[in-house]
């Protein structure tokens, strides 16, 4: 499966894991089976793992498409999006940069590039839950 999430203890975050040709309705998909999950919280903060992430066919219009999605719910719970995303090679990163500066023009949303993961858990352990 090319979209996963891991719910973690230690930091108190949600891994999403990419891998492969992504494409947005399994990002939906898999962010819709995350908020059924009993332990979900729109608080908890995210790491969103892009490493192995070969290829996709969404630009700027799917992942701006992908941030209104969550702007709805952000937005209508007065809750920040905290966001940090591992990138691994240009698609990833190109990808990010375009989510990074959708947060940047919000107020409802927080986004960091990390190249690790170990970034990215130090990031989201310093983060209000």
């Amino acid at each position: 499966m090319p979209v996963s999430y891991q719910i973690l203890a230690d930091p108190d975050a949600v891994i999403a894991y990419y891998e492969g040709q992504v494409e947005l309705l399994e990002v939906a998909n898999m962010w819709r089976d995350y908020q059924q999950h009993s332990d979900f919280r729109l608080e908890r903060p995210q790491i969103v793992d892009l490493k192995k992430v070969t290829g996709t066919n969404s630009g700027f219009a799917e992942i701006f498409s992908m941030f209104s999605l969550f702007a709805n719910q952000y937005e209508a719970a007065n809750a920040k999006l905290q966001v940090a995303v591992v990138t691994g090679n240009d698609v990833s990163f190109g990808l990010a940069r375009i989510f990074e500066n959708l947060a940047e023009q919000s107020e409802w949303a927080e986004c960091t590039l990390c190249e690790e993961m170990s970034e990215a858990r130090e990031w989201a352990a310093a983060r209000p839950s």
